[in-house]
């Protein structure tokens, strides 16, 4: 199944919608109600706050517990961040490989990769998710 969603805004707060941080957790246990691992969510924007590497770990948490197939994404270019949310995509998969291990199997590993067209792989050409996911497979083996 495929669902489309957007202004997700993890980490943000404001007076306009009356949001708090406590919407975050409803987005992620409605997301979680309804998504599985084999359906496709495409974000269409505004995912959440970044900038301080507080912000950036917060909002790589609230992701990488969000089920789906496959998380595309780009705006990080080759920063900091990236690398910062690759490091918290590997520390939540570690996690749950753990899980795994020990009996629970309700959460697969998180499939995240980077679109932005400056990427080797991605050679400034759009890309299939074949392509995609066989680019990136490559790297890690």
């Amino acid at each position: 199944m495929n669902y489309y969603i957007a202004d997700l805004h993890f980490g943000c707060q404001n007076k306009y919608e009356g949001r708090t941080l406590e919407h975050d957790q409803l987005i992620i246990d409605n997301w979680n109600r309804i998504v599985t691992n084999a359906d496709t969510v495409y974000i269409l924007g505004d995912i959440g706050r970044v900038g301080s590497n507080k912000d950036n770990e917060y909002l790589c948490k609230c992701i990488s517990v969000l089920k789906g197939a496959v998380l595309l994404y780009g705006h990080l270019h080759t920063t900091d961040e990236w690398e910062m949310y690759k490091r918290c995509l590997k520390d939540v998969n570690d996690f749950f490989e753990y899980k795994t291990l020990k009996g629970s199997t309700d959460c697969p590993p998180a499939m995240a990769y980077n679109c932005g067209c400056m990427l080797d792989y991605m050679n400034y050409t759009p890309r299939t998710l074949k392509e995609i996911i066989s680019a990136n497979s490559e790297k890690s083996s």
